[in-house]
């Protein structure tokens, strides 16, 4: 089959942008999300920190053009032009760093499909550390992911974050303090 055979001609530098294009086109649970119109339903255009839905639907239709098996090659003008307008890091033909294109998207992504439409005014708080120090690490990362949530829950976050453990342990005191930080990407 030649699904997904197809390339991305390069705009004057921006293999960086092709390199990220292709590598989540072949993520297999983005690229059915998107295919598949599903993401549609978690666009989120009121969303202060997101693009609209900009990115998520050109994203999505350069995955279809990628992915339909008709062309040999597809230019990606209309989503370096989306992204000129939002990252300016990136806008122009000058040489970037592929990491800090992927940032951008998935952050953008994940902005673009948070399925949370009102954020918190003031989102859960963790309990004291008195209170944290007797909790298993499976009880303290479940709340941590918990409250996480409140704020954010996109396929991005589903498929591209997760927790770091950091302990950190007085050398006078002896106190132990366990926190669990989402990380993205």
């Amino acid at each position: 089959s030649d699904l997904g055979l197809c390339g991305l001609v390069n705009l004057g530098n921006t293999c960086y942008m092709s390199s990220v294009l292709q590598a989540l086109s072949n993520t297999e649970f983005l690229k059915r999300y998107m295919i598949s119109e599903k993401y549609i339903q978690d666009i989120n255009t009121t969303n202060p920190l997101g693009y609209k839905g900009t990115i998520a639907k050109e994203f999505a239709n350069i995955l279809v053009a990628l992915w339909c098996g008709r062309f040999k090659h597809i230019t990606p003008k209309r989503f370096k032009d989306i992204v000129d307008k939002y990252g300016y890091t990136f806008s122009g033909y000058q040489q970037q760093d592929s990491q800090e294109f992927l940032l951008f998207l998935l952050d953008g992504l994940h902005e673009d499909l948070n399925r949370i439409r009102e954020r918190p005014k003031n989102p859960p708080e963790l309990p004291s550390d008195d209170i944290t120090q007797k909790m298993a690490d499976n009880e303290l990362a479940l709340l941590s992911w918990k409250r996480h949530k409140t704020l954010n829950d996109s396929v991005i976050v589903r498929l591209f974050q997760g927790q770091l453990k950091s302990t950190l342990l007085c050398s006078v005191c002896h106190r132990k303090s366990v926190t669990f930080d989402a990380f993205m990407y």
